[in-house]
């Protein structure tokens, strides 16, 4: 799942700061922390060929879980910032979507147990203290 559109403007700074707080995580940021952007990309997982498409799109900003240093680096110079939440924290926001889809397939919502992924299998030096 993912989705483009445009947001007031705020510095990559800021918005990397936001999603820091909202998906509870240290993303890294790929890009120039004093450049102004508006128009953001958004993906859960991994970026896969959706890099490309948002570029194609004008995205100046690529939010996903994951992505290859090189793809990274090509995006960046491309002229799309691109912030890194960890693959299993920008899935999160998609859990009780799917849950609520096969409920209304016709599962018993008995049968449907969401696994509580809030508390993620990676660190880093940030996370775990000293």
């Amino acid at each position: 799942l993912g989705l483009i559109g445009s947001i007031s403007p705020i510095s990559f700074r800021d918005l990397v700061r936001l999603c820091s707080k909202a998906f509870e995580t240290e993303p890294r940021a790929w890009g120039n922390p004093d450049r102004f952007v508006q128009r953001i990309a958004v993906l859960g997982g991994s970026l896969g060929s959706f890099g490309e498409n948002a570029v194609s799109q004008n995205a100046d900003v690529i939010i996903c879980g994951e992505a290859g240093y090189h793809t990274c680096q090509d995006l960046m110079l491309r002229g799309a910032s691109v912030i890194l939440l960890g693959h299993d924290m920008s899935e999160l926001p998609f859990v009780g979507i799917l849950a609520n889809a096969v409920t209304q397939a016709g599962i018993d919502a008995s049968k449907v147990n969401i696994i509580d992924g809030s508390q993620r299998q990676w660190w880093t030096g940030f996370t775990q203290g000293d």
